[in-house]
């Protein structure tokens, strides 16, 4: 398919925290770095985000660009695997910091150094390095939904009915949401610039710590609306999440989807 004549540029960035340092992961060495099927975990994730751009590159003149964000030990290996898998969008690979949240910031403050910095409208996505199953439908939903609304997550339905408690420590039973409200968020968590900026400066400047990137967007009160994630955008935690990992990428290989 040939792409429109005139027609201005698209750009998007990505940030993709991979700092993590593998806890509960039983003390094996950084996750993002474990083959699934032969491939390292950070490697499929990137090779998804490759693929996307080239697809969209199939009708648009589309500009990907991309910051990781790891561990100042993992750098060479960041860097190698960007060489061996041939990724292209990868522009730089910056210094994580204690937690996911000050690595993404340390990624935001990263993407005004960019040759070509994202306008206040053009769409960052931010995606777990350790979530390698994402797809091009799941990648293209979060950027639409960014583009109609500021700010969007990937997210699934729970399917297990979920408990409140009073306490981690007492366990007791206070309520039983209704399941038919709750959702899983996953990543990627979609932003227009202008709004990703505000939110993380206001969660930096108000010493706020969330879990998740859209936290820090309601917390100052901008409205977040869900995009529909998968259920095989599973994020690589623990070792039994190998073992899924694993049967996930056979089926994929087997051409079972």
């Amino acid at each position: 398919m040939s792409k429109p004549h005139g027609k201005s540029p698209v750009h998007m960035y990505v940030i993709i925290p991979a700092a993590g340092q593998s806890r509960r992961m039983g003390g094996t060495p950084n996750k993002q770095l474990i083959p699934i099927g032969g491939i390292p975990v950070l490697a499929m994730t990137l090779l998804a985000f490759e693929n996307f751009q080239k697809g969209m590159n199939e009708v648009d003149l589309f500009y990907l660009h991309g910051i990781v964000v790891t561990a100042p030990e993992a750098i060479a290996d960041i860097r190698r695997i960007c060489e061996d898998y041939h990724i292209t969008f990868v522009e730089q690979v910056v210094v994580g910091g204690k937690t996911r949240q000050e690595s993404v910031w340390n990624g935001v403050c990263a993407l005004s150094g960019l040759s070509r910095g994202p306008d206040a409208d053009d769409v960052v996505q931010i995606h777990d390095g350790a979530r390698c199953f994402v797809d091009f439908d799941t990648i293209l939903r979060c950027y639409h939904g960014a583009l109609e609304n500021g700010v969007c997550t990937a997210a699934v339905p729970v399917k297990d009915t979920i408990k409140q408690v009073d306490s981690a420590e007492n366990a007791c039973v206070m309520s039983t949401p209704d399941r038919s409200t709750l959702y899983a968020v996953q990543t990627p968590q979609s932003f227009t610039y202008d709004l990703l900026a505000k939110s993380y400066t206001a969660g930096q400047e108000e010493k706020r710590t969330a879990t998740d990137d859209t936290s820090l967007a309601e917390a100052i009160g901008l409205p977040v609306f869900l995009v529909e994630g998968t259920y095989v955008n599973i994020k690589i935690t623990t070792q039994d999440d190998l073992l899924w990992a694993e049967l996930l990428r056979a089926r994929r290989t087997d051409g079972v989807q």
